[in-house]
């Protein structure tokens, strides 16, 4: 790549090397996407909830149908998780 001390051609030239990394991670995204973000909301630590794991939906740029069942279907997981924790379940397995 042309090597410049511009930094207006550098700022294009980080651009579009971005653009290119994008182009190829674009297809793991699309694949792995939407139970990527299920189950970082489904984890029960602080900061893994529906408000981060929709950000990070807009961030992979997921299709908003797509992504919303993947938020309910986290929280929803989410919840059992917390309920069997607090009901004890988990104590008498391990």
């Amino acid at each position: 790549i042309y090597s410049s001390t511009d930094p207006a051609i550098q700022d294009k030239q980080l651009r579009y090397q971005e653009l290119e990394e994008q182009e190829k991670n674009k297809e793991k995204i699309s694949k792995y996407g939407f139970w990527g973000v299920a189950v970082f909301i489904m984890i029960p630590l602080p900061g893994t909830g529906a408000w981060t794991g929709t950000l990070a939906a807009s961030i992979l740029d997921m299709d908003f149908k797509k992504s919303v069942i993947a938020v309910v279907s986290g929280v929803v997981l989410a919840g059992v998780i917390m309920g069997l924790l607090s009901a004890g379940v988990f104590s008498v397995i391990f």
